[in-house]
């Protein structure tokens, strides 16, 4: 505090605490005589675990990962999902709401360490036959621990997401194991490979941002995933997925953040319609000093 008290005496910027976002999504998909609309809305809120931000010469975007920042920080969503069809007497209908609370930490000069905590419950109704519907909910428990060398961060990670349907538990196997490679090259290039393996499968996913300039960012990923990927079933889907993505800080404590992703998904050992799904995202971006 007597630090702080002492830089705004002298004039200095003490640089930014935290960062808050607002998130809003909608999602078209469609396949032989199917139709699905969704929406979602978010907000997040996180302080800098290690140290406030300085206003150095790297892009905003990258500032926290480069300066080690660290974060703890929490989430809330809400969504809800229509899906239409000829045979369906009724549209089948689904909500969600939930919230996710996450530390990421530095504990020493090379140790990275991040641990998440999530609960989401969803409800439906409708559908073929029409029907009550049910009761889904996730609490999820992840914990990563890694190293970091320069601008590089190796992760490897555990996570447990058990789903409890209409009061049943099903622990979905024995969790999920991960590896994530993040880093930068020349503070204008961030890269990030993942490889998880889910039940009956597993994902691979790579996002690659380039910052042409210091406030703007174009960004790009890739990710293929085979196995039980929705929470409230066991059969094996095979989905791929494209995104771009564009940021842009209209101050360096306001930005604005904008994306497109395609994702293909379809059966793979039973009969199903496939289906291709087109969504679109704005976020608006805070930092609070």
């Amino acid at each position: 505090m007597l630090q702080m008290l002492l830089l705004t005496a002298l004039g200095a910027d003490p640089g930014a605490w935290g960062e808050a976002q607002l998130g809003g999504a909608g999602s078209y998909g469609s396949g032989p005589s199917i139709q699905t609309y969704s929406g979602l809305g978010s907000a997040s809120i996180s302080a800098f675990l290690h140290h406030r931000l300085r206003d150095d010469d790297a892009p905003l975007s990258l500032q926290p990962y480069l300066q080690r920042a660290g974060s703890i920080g929490g989430s809330v969503s809400v969504s809800g999902s229509s899906t239409e069809s000829p045979n369906y007497p009724q549209p089948y209908k689904g909500t969600t709401i939930g919230g996710t609370f996450s530390l990421d930490a530095y504990p020493g000069e090379m140790l990275t360490l991040w641990v998440s905590a999530s609960f989401f419950r969803s409800q439906t109704s409708g559908g073929y036959p029409p029907s009550p519907g049910f009761e889904l909910l996730q609490p999820r428990a992840e914990i990563g621990p890694g190293i970091r060398i320069d601008a590089t961060r190796v992760t490897v990670g555990y996570a447990y997401a058990p789903v409890i349907i209409n009061g049943t538990y099903d622990g979905r196997g024995v969790g999920e194991f991960y590896l994530r490679i993040t880093t930068v090259i020349a503070q204008r290039f961030y890269l990030s490979a993942l490889g998880q393996l889910i039940l009956s499968g597993g994902r691979a996913r790579l996002d690659l941002e380039v910052y042409p300039w210091r406030a703007l960012g174009l960004g790009a990923s890739v990710e293929y995933a085979e196995g039980a990927i929705y929470s409230d079933s066991h059969e094996v889907y095979r989905q791929w997925q494209a995104s771009a993505n564009v940021g842009w800080w209209l101050t360096r404590w306001f930005g604005l953040g904008l994306e497109y992703r395609f994702t293909h998904v379809e059966a793979v050992h039973q009969a199903g319609i496939p289906l291709d799904i087109h969504r679109g995202a704005l976020t608006l971006g805070f930092r609070m000093g």
